[in-house]
């Protein structure tokens, strides 16, 4: 496999376990009917990846390496998980998404940090 057919195999599969384990243990499943008609479903979602990113935070401010891997475990799962039930093959977005980073010009949009 290349690289590329890599990334995409493993970023769907991660959305299609994720998927099968939140409806295993009895957890809402995003839609793409909750993009079109819910006002809360998808913030709700992207605040619970924030939680996570603030997690991660948190284990790097107490210098906790092991859960500081958890935490940017927790946001890729979160993420696909989302990913996936609204439809969004995440694989090749982020495929895309590297693409278009690559043409960006150095240090792109002269921020500091």
């Amino acid at each position: 496999m290349t690289p590329e057919q890599l990334i995409l195999a493993a970023f769907n599969k991660i959305g299609v376990e994720v998927h099968a384990n939140k409806v295993a243990h009895g957890w809402k499943v995003t839609t793409q009917e909750d993009w079109a008609k819910s006002q809360h479903e998808v913030p709700a979602a992207l605040m619970l990846i924030t939680t996570e990113v603030a997690e991660a935070m948190e284990a790097f401010r107490k210098n906790d390496f092991a859960n500081f891997q958890e935490e940017l475990a927790d946001i890729i799962i979160r993420t696909a998980g989302l990913a996936n039930g609204l439809g969004i093959d995440l694989g090749w977005a982020v495929l895309a998404k590297m693409e278009k980073n690559r043409t960006r010009e150095y240090k792109h949009g002269g921020k500091r940090l």
